[in-house]
């Protein structure tokens, strides 16, 4: 619901700030302690869509990276997507690399999907969109092992049991790109609330 996008900005802003992480599905055991592995359900449905856009090669030049400018980026990888995302609201937030790398782009946005969906067709659906969309295929390239493709739209983060760094990075001897670290994130809301991917 529109309620219930904004409750989830607020609480991801919120959960930044205390530099927590969110996991990508639930867990079905606490962790303390130990490994994540085994303690989320893999096949249980998704109820969203994060798109991870990781080095994506195509934005020129950022005068200053604030929500303006995440908006900006995210509306312009949107415009490249089937028609049902034009109209969907989302939540963006910058990668730790975004700023980092000239002329990269690296960003998660966020769509509450309107009907759940097993995340094994999530990530076939991914996929999909790497290979029919030109700007995507055009980048794919090889992993380190040269075993694999290496995708610009990330399709691991379809998996349940992933983790999205959601906190502020620290810079160590480099330039934060970002004046203040709140403006990483950015609610973007539309006429609908949730995705409709079914």
């Amino acid at each position: 619901t529109p309620d219930g996008i904004k409750e989830k900005y607020k609480l991801i802003v919120d959960h930044s700030e205390r530099g927590h992480c969110l996991l990508k599905g639930n867990l079905i055991k606490p962790i303390k302690d130990a490994s994540r592995a085994g303690k989320a359900d893999r096949h249980e449905l998704a109820y969203n869509l994060i798109l991870d856009i990781d080095g994506l090669r195509f934005i020129k030049g950022v005068e200053a990276y604030n929500r303006e400018a995440i908006t900006e980026i995210a509306e312009k990888i949107i415009a490249l997507l089937p028609a049902q995302f034009k109209d969907t609201s989302y939540i963006a937030h910058a990668s730790a690399s975004l700023g980092m790398k000239e002329g990269q782009t690296s960003l998660h946005i966020d769509f509450a999907l309107k009907t759940p969906v097993p995340a094994d067709n999530l990530k076939v659906y991914l996929q999909s969109l790497n290979m029919s969309i030109i700007l995507f295929n055009n980048q794919l390239d090889l992993t380190a092992s040269g075993n694999a493709l290496k995708y610009k739209l990330d399709v691991c983060l379809a998996d349940n049991s992933r983790i999205v760094f959601i906190a502020p990075p620290t810079f160590e001897g480099r330039e934060n790109p970002f004046d203040d670290d709140a403006e990483r994130f950015v609610l973007v809301e539309k006429l609908n609330s949730g995705l409709d991917l079914a």
